[in-house]
């Protein structure tokens, strides 16, 4: 069994490494298959994937605490390391790992409203 919460580090620790790297960040609240999906597309052009787990700052209610969806984020086998940081961070991490970035949540959102108004076209 391998211990997942040596793969959260502190963005201090994250630096380039010359390798295609990206930065996928988002709340990870509840991890599904989309995320799965998402992360697996990003990893498979990159030789390294950081996850970036959104902090819990300025009242912003997920169900699980941040060291929690770090744990979590951490165990999915695409992900080589996990930083919990602000929003504000997130341009500033990929600078220092020389990585592209992701917006998880915007992809989910995105690929919710689509679904959406696929359902309702198919129902007119």
């Amino acid at each position: 069994m391998i211990d997942t919460r040596n793969k959260i580090v502190s963005a201090d620790a994250i630096e380039a490494d010359g390798e295609a790297t990206v930065v996928a960040f988002g709340r990870f609240d509840v991890i599904r298959a989309e995320h799965c999906q998402i992360l697996s597309d990003a990893r498979r052009g990159a030789a390294r994937l950081i996850a970036a787990v959104l902090a819990d700052v300025g009242g912003q209610s997920s169900l699980f605490d941040q060291q929690s969806r770090a744990q979590l984020t951490a165990a999915l086998k695409d992900v080589d390391q996990v930083v919990i940081c602000v929003p504000a961070e997130v341009e500033q991490l990929a600078a220092r790992a020389g990585a592209s970035t992701l917006d998880v949540d915007a992809l989910l959102k995105r690929d919710l409203v689509a679904d959406v108004l696929q359902r309702q076209s198919a129902k007119a």
